[in-house]
């Protein structure tokens, strides 16, 4: 069985653990290192993080928020994903690329 959860990444108090928990687009916004302190609690022994952030060569500010997550965790993977997007209001097709990293919470 499988259960999403959307949650605020600050405010949320789960009354359990989880295998496996997924920040997409979210620690840019958030104090970083708090949020993903606070969250490896959270993951059962043997868990994992995976972190997606918008990749491209200018936004060199993700830089100390891999590094940190890559000092917490332990990093198993990562990925560069490329593609289109197509945007609703204009129809228009832009190029996007991601990296992730998955990381076992629990060293």
């Amino acid at each position: 069985n499988h259960r999403f959860i959307h949650a605020s990444a600050t405010d949320f108090h789960p009354h359990h653990k989880f295998d496996v928990i997924v920040f997409s687009e979210v620690l840019f916004y958030v104090d970083f290192e708090k949020v993903l302190l606070r969250y490896k609690s959270f993951v059962k022994p043997g868990g994992f993080i995976i972190i997606s952030m918008y990749s491209q060569e200018a936004m060199k500010s993700y830089d100390s928020c891999w590094k940190f997550a890559r000092d917490t965790f332990v990093k198993i993977d990562d990925v560069d994903m490329e593609g289109n997007l197509k945007k609703s209001a204009d129809h228009a097709t832009i190029r996007t690329k991601f990296h992730i990293e998955i990381y076992r919470a629990h060293k």
